[in-house]
C-alpha cells in the first residue's frame, strides 16, 4: 500500500508551533487549531528532483504482470508487415515495398512512497539517457501529479518505401520490423526543498469567513523537517520520508559554511512497453522448378502478421482507459 507525506501539514504544524510561542498565554488558551485553515505560499519554495535509482527489476525473458496484461521483459524485433514477391518471368522484376503500420508505446508509473502538496503529488522523473526511448525521444521527463500514478500513451507510425529487385526464378520476402522493448523499472527520487527568498509565509484563515487572522513568516523552514525530539514537527512514523542534504562552502579565502536542505524520498515502479527502432529485412531464395514452370508468370502476396489497429498494438493489448495523449510520430525508412 502506498504511503505519503503531506507537506502542507508539516508547515502548518510548525507555523502553529511558532504562533503559540508568539501570542500571550490568554490568547493561546483561547486558540483552537481546528478553527483555522492553513495556506502555505509555495511560490517562495523551489523543489529540485534528482533520480538516484532507475534500474530494471527483471531479467530479459521474464513475464511481467502489468495493468495491461502480461508482457515479456527485454527487447525483440517484431514483424509489423510482410510481403512476398515471386518472379516466374524471364526477366528481372522490380517491386515497391511500401506501407505504414502503427504501434503504441505506453508507460505506467506507480508511486509507492511520495509527498503531496495540497493533497496532490508533484514529482518529476528525469529519465536517464539510455531510457529516453520510453518517451520516443520527445521528452526526457515524466511528471507524476496524480495519487494513483500516471499513464502515458503515444502512437508511433512506422513507414517503409523500398525497392525490391527479383531475378528470374527467384522469390523475395520483405518484412517491416520494429524493435519492441518492455521493462519493469524500480526508481527512487530525492526532492530537495530550497527557499531562495529566505522566508515562507504561512496564513491562518478562519473557517467560517475565510478571513486571514494570523500570518506566520517561517525563516528556518529546515527545522520544520526535524523530528519532534529535535524541536521539529516530524513524527516518528514520518522519519523515513525525509533526509537532509549537506552543502559545504569551501571557497578559498572564505570560512567553511555548511547548509542543510531537507530532501523528500519518493520511490515507485514503472511498467512500460516502447518501440525504439525499425528496419526492413529482405530475404531471397530460388523458386522450385514446379513453381517456376506452372501458374502465373509472377505474383505478390502481402501479409499483415500482427493486425495492428489504431487502438491495439502488436502485443495484442487493448487500451480503454484515459491516457495522456501525444502527437502521432512518423518514422520513415528508405532503402
Amino acid at each position: 500500500m502506498a504511503s505519503f507525506l503531506e507537506l502542507d501539514d508539516i508547515f502548518r504544524r510548525y507555523a502553529y508551533k511558532i504562533l503559540q510561542k508568539r501570542v500571550n498565554w490568554f490568547r493561546r488558551w483561547l486558540m483552537n487549531e481546528e478553527d483555522y485553515v492553513c495556506e502555505v505560499d509555495w511560490s517562495y519554495l523551489n523543489l529540485d528532483h534528482k533520480v538516484v535509482k532507475f534500474s530494471p527489476s527483471q531479467e530479459d525473458g521474464a513475464v511481467m504482470e502489468t495493468n495491461w496484461g502480461n508482457v515479456m521483459s527485454g527487447s525483440r524485433w517484431v514483424s509489423l508487415w510482410s510481403c512476398d514477391f515471386d518472379n516466374k518471368a524471364d526477366g528481372k522484376q522490380s517491386h515497391t515495398f511500401r506501407g505504414s503500420r502503427d504501434t503504441t508505446t505506453w508507460v505506467d508509473v506507480e508511486l509507492k512512497q511520495y509527498y503531496t502538496v495540497d493533497k496532490e503529488p508533484n514529482i518529476n522523473i528525469n529519465l536517464p539517457p539510455s531510457f529516453t526511448k520510453v518517451r520516443a525521444g520527445r521528452d526526457n521527463t515524466l511528471n507524476v501529479n496524480k495519487v494513483k500514478g500516471q499513464i502515458y500513451k503515444e502512437l508511433l507510425t512506422w513507414e517503409v518505401n523500398s525497392q525490391v529487385e527479383v531475378v528470374p526464378g527467384w522469390k523475395a520476402h520483405a518484412e517491416l520490423l520494429a524493435k519492441e522493448e518492455s521493462y519493469n523499472i524500480e526508481f527512487e527520487i530525492r526532492t530537495t526543498i530550497y527557499n531562495p527568498k529566505g522566508v515562507v509565509p504561512v496564513y491562518f484563515k478562519r473557517k467560517n469567513d475565510g478571513k486571514t487572522v494570523f500570518l506566520v513568516n517561517v525563516y528556518d523552514y529546515q527545522s520544520a523537517f526535524k523530528t519532534e525530539e529535535d524541536d521539529g514537527v516530524v513524527k516518528p512514523e514520518e522519519k523515513h520520508f525525509i533526509e537532509f542534504l549537506t552543502e559545504v562552502n569551501d571557497k578559498e579565502g572564505e570560512e567553511n559554511e555548511q547548509k542543510y536542505y531537507p530532501q523528500l524520498v519518493s520511490h515507485g515502479s514503472i511498467d512500460c512497453l516502447c518501440w525504439s527502432d525499425q528496419k526492413v529485412d529482405i530475404k531471397t531464395s530460388p523458386l522450385s522448378m514446379e513453381n517456376h514452370s506452372d501458374g502465373d508468370r509472377n505474383s505478390v502476396v502481402s501479409q499483415d502478421r500482427n493486425s495492428i489497429m489504431s487502438n491495439r498494438d502488436s502485443t495484442g493489448l487493448n487500451y480503454t482507459s484515459s491516457f495522456t495523449e501525444r502527437k502521432v510520430m512518423k518514422r520513415t525508412v528508405y532503402t
